[in-house]
């Protein structure tokens, strides 16, 4: 779990980085203009269909099916708005998530290191358990692990 969080968090720091970068900011500008550019659009053509309904009712014809088209346009309309407003939001809301990344990465590499010296103090990583050794094989004395010396002397 900790291996995973420290990815996450390694991620996270990453992914912050990145988006305060110029180079992010204009890839994301250019994939969100879709947004800017539809909803004007969207807009004119729903305040149009809005007068033509006024007309028709105006008119004295069966409007019905036209005000229902209408209030489903209207209902489009506020979704793609909602979602424009994520989209372009997203960036900027991955900006100020680099100091909770990097402390995330730094207190995961701590238990990380921290979980792995209480479990050799214990004598969990040993690798002489009780359940291993032979019965005339006589046990090691304080359990943990043992350092070999790195050059041996002859």
């Amino acid at each position: 779990m900790v291996i995973l969080n420290t990815a996450y968090f390694g991620a996270l720091t990453a992914i912050s980085f990145i988006a305060q970068s110029d180079q992010a900011k204009n890839s994301w500008a250019s994939q969100t203009r879709t947004c800017t550019d539809s909803a004007v659009s969207l807009t004119t053509q729903l305040a149009n269909a809005q007068v033509s309904l006024n007309n028709a009712e105006a008119q004295g014809g069966d409007v019905t099916q036209a005000r229902l088209d209408l209030a489903a346009a209207q209902v489009q309309l506020g979704q793609f708005t909602n979602m424009c407003g994520c989209m372009t939001q997203t960036l900027s809301k991955l900006e100020p998530l680099n100091f909770p990344g990097i402390v995330g990465f730094v207190s995961c590499i701590f238990a990380f290191i921290t979980i792995n010296s209480l479990c050799c103090s214990m004598g969990c990583c040993n690798g002489d358990r009780e359940e291993d050794t032979p019965r005339d094989t006589p046990k090691k004395q304080g359990g943990g692990t043992q350092m070999n010396p790195m050059f041996s002397q002859a």
